[in-house]
């Protein structure tokens, strides 16, 4: 079963159809429910054991100092009302992202 199918499955995730991103932080608001919950092998964006990816402290490193510059000088304002995806082998945004940043003084 592919891992798509997983993700998305009620039986792994409560309220795996809506998205929430709330559900991988450690602490959240009281209705929304924890992704740690769920089985620890349903997401291995970077593989599991011997075989897991080599280069996953290094992804995990940039992306937090991408995400931390980004927010540290950027107002980011998001465009839209719902957010809606297309299915393939990743989710794809149905529309166009459209994302106000405004640069902040120091």
């Amino acid at each position: 079963m592919g891992t798509a199918v997983l993700q998305r499955s009620e039986k792994y995730f409560r309220r795996a159809a809506e998205y929430l991103p709330e559900r991988w932080l450690s602490e959240r608001p009281g209705d929304v429910p924890s992704a740690k919950d769920s089985n620890p092998f349903i997401f291995l964006p970077f593989g599991f054991g011997a075989r897991s990816c080599i280069g996953k402290r290094l992804a995990m490193m940039e992306m937090e100092i991408i995400t931390a510059r980004l927010v540290r000088q950027f107002d980011i304002h998001w465009n839209y009302d719902n957010l809606r995806f297309k299915s393939a082998l990743i989710n794809i945004p149905s529309n166009p992202l459209q994302f106000e940043m405004r640069e902040v003084d120091h």
